[in-house]
């Protein structure tokens, strides 16, 4: 009768590593650990049985078949093993990496951001040429956190008798991160604008802008995109806005990209983002005006409400 030698298994590890330390049975609770050791008995168990092979074959007796069988399934249970732990690593990068930018989405839209900007414009008598811009300083939050810093200006140009209003005009816009990070990117624009009044009624007055935007951005390839805004002012003390008066204010604005790839490899989709506004404004004269408002501004990456302080004059 061939000799039988006791065949390890899993439930045996402890026994065949002869852990003789308590504290070394903490170690499996680690998947890494755990893998070691079952390496090193799986290792100790084929030069034993490498040992008891020549044995055996001295004595002229077969191998016995368990100790083969035996093999084959810890090779197996170790190979499966590593290949489920590898798995799981994957899956929980791809799970940590999705909740964070969702983390990261929530935050910002979570945040209240504020906008505070100035307008001016001046049309020079009996001409129709004339110039106008903004600058406006964006935050994440209420001021201390960066989201754009925004300089426009343009020379602008209005037929005679028309009241359309074309603007041809330059940016730069210096923007943030959210949160602590004071990494920034660099855009500059060229712009071409139409501004077309509409009367309703006595008191409400509407304004179409039609804007194309030529964009240079860091790290991009060059990029265009389209702005379509509708504006809405409507007097509430009296039938138009001058010195005293209160008036409402609400706008909506749809952008939309010229273009999908912005370089090494990178896409973005047509539609850009939207704003949609509603605000208080008060006439100081007839040429100056204060307003507070909120705007929502929708795009794929995030749905954030912001605060807006404008002071628009003319000279």
């Amino acid at each position: 009768m061939s000799p039988c030698y006791p065949v390890p298994t899993f439930l045996d590890q402890p026994r065949v590593l002869d852990m003789r330390s308590a504290g070394m049975i903490s170690l499996l609770h680690s998947r890494k650990a755990r893998r070691a050791l079952q390496k090193s008995a799986f290792n100790r168990y084929r030069k034993n049985l490498s040992v008891k092979n020549s044995a055996l074959l001295s004595e002229g007796l077969p191998m016995p078949l368990s100790y083969v069988s035996q093999t084959i399934l810890w090779e197996k249970e170790i190979w499966v093993s590593g290949f489920l732990e590898q798995s799981s690593r994957r899956v929980v990068a791809i799970l940590m990496l999705v909740f964070a930018e969702g983390s990261a989405a929530n935050a910002i839209e979570d945040e209240l951001g504020a906008w505070y900007m100035t307008f001016f414009a001046k049309q020079w008598s009996d001409s129709p040429w004339g110039f106008q811009g903004d600058v406006q300083y964006r935050s994440w939050d209420h001021g201390s956190d960066l989201e754009q810093l925004l300089l426009r200006g343009g020379v602008t140009y209005s037929p005679r008798a028309s009241g359309t209003l074309f603007t041809l005009g330059a940016a730069n816009i210096t923007s943030g991160k959210f949160g602590a990070s004071r990494e920034t990117i660099s855009e500059n624009r060229i712009y071409q604008e139409a501004l077309i009044p509409q009367q309703l009624g006595s008191r409400v007055r509407l304004r179409h802008r039609v804007r194309f935007e030529q964009r240079w951005v860091d790290n991009q390839d060059f990029r265009t995109r389209f702005r379509y805004a509708l504006f809405v002012t409507i007097p509430l003390n009296s039938a138009g806005v001058a010195e005293g008066t209160w008036y409402v204010s609400l706008y909506d604005e749809l952008f939309v990209n010229g273009q999908r790839d912005i370089g090494d490899g990178r896409e973005v989709d047509y539609y850009d983002r939207n704003r949609l506004y509603g605000g208080v404004g008060y006439a100081i004269s007839e040429r100056t005006q204060l307003q507070l408002g909120y705007m929502q501004q929708h795009s794929d990456l995030f749905n954030k409400g912001q605060l807006q302080f404008s002071l628009h004059h003319r000279f």
